[in-house]
């Protein structure tokens, strides 16, 4: 499904990532470990398309991801993938379903229809007595849940994760970690997740570790 080809980044004179190349499969829960430094955000950062490699190809279910436009590639990480981030990134001043319905909004979908799809995804997620609270009204793993919602509003073929469980105590990291398995199992999402936590990495599909900037 993505492919990266031989993928160069630098920022300025310094070298992040060294010619890496591999491929995520459709369906697939994948981590990327690594030590500081080894270039683990950078390598998500690329395959995402939040931003572009200096050398190399990104090619997603056929297509370039580093031949499209700047308006090409908004339209394709609204409507083909999802993220979700370390520090959650909600906004503090919409309630649970107002951010989770955010990209659908974006993408053109009607407020009724977003809102439903939205209910159900909370629902899933053990938050339907969350609906309608602020982010400061909710425990850090109920935020990080409502993130997950968010990214998977669209129906993304891909979500890509990034340190999702970093702020989260080890009860809330595996309760995260299994919701990703149920998405997976439910929706043949794939999941490519940057984490730092080795013991959740052995639950993946694959773990890709990077060392200096290459796939170790």
């Amino acid at each position: 499904m993505i492919e990266a080809k031989d993928i160069y980044k630098s920022y300025d004179t310094v070298e992040v990532l060294k010619g890496i190349s591999l491929k995520i499969e459709a369906g697939e829960v994948v981590s990327i470990t690594g030590d500081s430094g080894a270039g683990k955000s950078t390598l998500l950062h690329a395959l995402s398309s939040l931003d572009q490699p200096n050398s190399g190809e990104i090619v997603f279910e056929g297509k370039s991801l580093t031949r499209l436009t700047n308006n090409q590639l908004a339209k394709f990480r609204n409507k083909e993938v999802g993220f979700v981030f370390q520090n959650h990134q909600l906004l503090p001043e919409l309630t649970a379903i107002e951010n989770v319905c955010l990209p659908a909004w974006i993408g053109k979908t009607s407020k009724a229809d977003a809102k439903k799809k939205g209910i159900e995804l909370l629902k899933y997620l053990g938050l339907d007595r969350r609906v309608n609270h602020r982010p400061n009204q909710m425990s850090g793993g109920e935020q990080q849940r409502v993130a997950v919602a968010r990214a998977l509003i669209n129906a993304p073929k891909v979500v890509f994760a990034d340190e999702p469980m970093g702020n989260l105590d080890s009860k809330n990291a595996d309760l995260l970690f299994d919701y990703f398995l149920q998405l997976r199992a439910e929706f043949n999402t794939s999941f490519v997740i940057v984490t730092h936590n080795r013991a959740l990495a052995t639950k993946t599909d694959r773990n890709i570790a990077l060392k200096d900037g290459k796939v170790a």
